[in-house]
């Protein structure tokens, strides 16, 4: 298994220096890079800039949430939940932007999974055989009745107030204006679904073990492969860049489903694959494997392209961000490509209120803020991440 991790000299240093280049020479053989030399690249990198936002802001509500969305009028928005005299539920707060603080709407008592949220910050959320839609501000926009009056088991915000939802092994597709576009029964109760806005089907997990894929244009099977034992549930699938559908099973087995059903390839690991994260452009995936290692692995030639030892296991589960993977490693925030180099790591802040740094395991988040940036909210507060320019 090829496991070469290369350096970018020309990125990581700019002045020769004698020591530096004996310790690049020693990054360079054909085998797993070490956690002791992991560090020193990360520490050899790029640094990004991290500049804190002005003004208070209460995040440990944030980092509470469950659910967070980046609207298009430039804020991030999250839930809550709120108790009052009058009665509790959820309520949608602005992270940033103060102005919106009090300008919220108190929600009636609902499942937060059964929540959707729509690409314009918009939230749909179920109230009796009603789907109700506010803004992220909190004003009522419409309310549509949905086709039955029994309890959901999914639901699913298209985009444009539309809805897919299921319930007692039927699916059904609904409108904005609450028309049914269509119904199609399952053969089995739906546990888990996939979305990918560029593929023309969604997928679909049933109790039956079997996997299944169906039109958006009226809700017919596509394919199905029955690849698992009754009540046996996937360990991740999703959609690769070319619209193919990737299948994790029993944390080291991968099956790749081209559009039109046909099983591509399956590929079969040395190491139990914790985590994984799947290129946006590439076929191929980063992920976490046993024994606290981060690798890439290349579907298309069926090859572990790189790994890498972490020393410790991330603080949090990683974040995609454009096509890098980025997470936090011990006091660090770190960003990888495909290629196996470390892009750009930067030192993260420690709450002032800590009394023992030494020991202190700071819990944060990273999002995706409006326009592409990147942000890191923390108990140290909310800090935006502006990544080193790329040499070209």
């Amino acid at each position: 298994m090829g496991t070469l991790f290369t350096i970018m000299v020309a990125t990581l240093v700019l002045n020769a220096d004698p020591q530096l280049e004996r310790l690049q020479v020693k990054l360079q053989p054909p085998q797993t890079t070490s956690a002791a030399e992991l560090a020193a690249i990360m520490a050899m990198a790029p640094q990004a800039k991290l500049v804190r936002a002005e003004g208070h802001v209460n995040v440990q509500a944030f980092l509470d949430s469950s659910s967070h969305w980046s609207a298009d009028d430039g804020n991030i928005y999250f839930t809550e939940w709120k108790s009052t005299p009058r009665g509790s539920g959820w309520r949608v707060r602005a992270l940033l932007d103060s102005k919106y603080l009090y300008n919220t709407h108190i929600f009636l008592p609902a499942d937060s999974s059964q929540i959707g949220l729509n690409p314009d910050g918009s939230m749909v959320i179920l109230r009796g055989n009603k789907a109700v839609t506010y803004s992220p501000r909190g004003r009522l926009l419409r309310t549509a009745a949905l086709p039955f009056s029994r309890n959901l088991e999914g639901i699913h915000a298209v985009g444009n107030g539309e809805l897919l939802l299921w319930s007692r092994g039927t699916i059904y597709y609904q409108k904005a204006d609450g028309t049914l576009a269509w119904r199609q029964i399952l053969d089995a109760g739906a546990k888990n679904a996939q979305y990918y806005g560029v593929a023309p089907y969604f997928a679909l997990e049933l109790n039956n073990g079997v996997i299944e894929a169906r039109r958006w244009s009226d809700g017919r099977r596509a394919w199905s492969h029955r690849l698992f034992a009754p009540g046996n549930q996937t360990s991740y699938y999703g959609f690769l860049a070319d619209g193919s559908f990737l299948i994790l099973k029993g944390y080291q087995e991968a099956h790749v489903i081209a559009p039109d059903g046909r099983i591509r390839a399956v590929h079969r690991f040395a190491h139990r694959v914790q985590q994984l994260f799947l290129h946006q452009f590439r076929m191929g995936m980063y992920c976490f494997v046993d024994n606290n290692r981060l690798g890439y692995f290349n579907l298309e030639t069926g090859r572990m392209e790189w790994l890498a030892e972490l020393g410790s296991p991330p603080q949090t589960p990683g974040r995609m961000y454009n096509e890098f993977l980025t997470f936090q490693l011990q006091n660090r925030l770190v960003a990888f490509e495909a290629g196996g180099r470390v892009l750009w790591s930067v030192r993260l802040p420690i709450s002032p209120y800590v009394r023992d740094p030494s020991n202190y395991r700071n819990p944060y988040t990273m999002i995706r803020m409006p326009g592409g940036n990147l942000a890191v909210v923390s108990q140290a507060g909310v800090y935006f991440v502006y990544p080193p320019a790329r040499s070209h």
